[in-house]
């Protein structure tokens, strides 16, 4: 069984396995031929390579949960929004081809999928659409962390105080409660609340990932070569490891789950034949 989904994961959870044994030998302290502090920048560099692997696999998830519900939304409320539609959807369309282009993906993306994908510009333009149907709370969350992805690097507290503005955000909620207003009639009303809101948890969770993916970047790029770092890069690396507990719990969370997925053939099956059906759209379509 081989698709983009798959690949990905697998790389993921090869590079986090790598990041955990080398954590393993630093708690017993053993005797290393190399300096424990190379070890260190080496280990976020591999915990950095799993989690831009698990984006990769994740891109399209992250693009479908971002747009499709708002477009929905949009369409329901027949507001005006034809331009904004067809700028987010070329941009979707771009991220697909990115993706399962898999050759691109490996060229244009490389150590980089938080912010050298079209993500970043698909959440731009799926923000301008939220304003557009006056969901302006998603929009202020989505354009923020649009523009943080396209930064060079960033701090951790730059992570920190965004985690923390996504946390007070309602996405869907908020798009569901606007169109709700409107039209006051709508049936299962307290179930549509529930599943928004625990389809906002997930938004969270997904944003949270992508920040720290974004965090880690330049752990990825210069972790492996220690001996080569400048002092603003060797202090950006620190940084990381001071705050690496933190991040490998929450990319080991991710790698439990998807690897319970790895291990479901039924699933796996439907993600190739989505892919496939994706590329057929595309070839089609233009």
């Amino acid at each position: 069984m081989s698709n983009t989904f798959y690949e990905y994961v697998k790389n993921a959870l090869s590079q986090l396995d790598v990041a955990i044994s080398i954590e393993n030998q630093l708690l017993r302290k053993q005797q290393f031929l190399s300096d424990p502090r190379d070890l260190e920048f080496i280990k976020v560099s591999h915990l950095a390579r799993a989690s831009e692997s698990f984006v990769k696999a994740l891109l399209l998830i992250y693009a479908l949960i971002f747009v499709l519900p708002i477009s929905f939304i949009a369409l329901k409320e027949n507001v005006n929004v034809k331009q904004e539609y067809e700028e987010l959807e070329f941009e979707l369309r771009n991220l697909v081809k990115d993706y399962t282009n898999k050759e691109k993906l490996m060229r244009k993306i490389s150590h980089y999928p938080a912010s050298k994908s079209h993500l970043p510009i698909v959440m731009k333009k799926a923000a301008d659409l939220l304003r557009r149907i006056g969901a302006k709370e998603p929009a202020k969350a989505y354009e923020k962390i649009s523009k943080i992805l396209l930064n060079e690097s960033i701090s951790y507290d730059t992570v920190k105080e965004t985690r923390v503005f996504i946390s007070k955000t309602t996405f869907l909620k908020e798009i569901y409660s606007n169109l709700l207003l409107k039209n006051p009639e709508m049936k299962d009303q307290y179930e549509i609340d529930i599943a928004f809101s625990m389809a906002d948890l997930g938004i969270q969770a997904l944003l949270d990932f992508l920040l720290y993916t974004k965090y880690l970047e330049i752990a990825s790029v210069k972790g492996q070569y220690p001996a080569s770092l400048s002092e603003k890069e060797e202090n950006q690396l620190y940084e990381i490891v001071e705050h690496q507990k933190e991040i490998m719990d929450n990319i080991k969370t991710l790698g439990k789950a998807l690897k319970i997925l790895l291990e479901n053939e039924e699933f796996l099956e439907r993600v190739k034949e989505f892919e496939e059906a994706v590329k057929y759209f595309l070839e089609t379509k233009d």
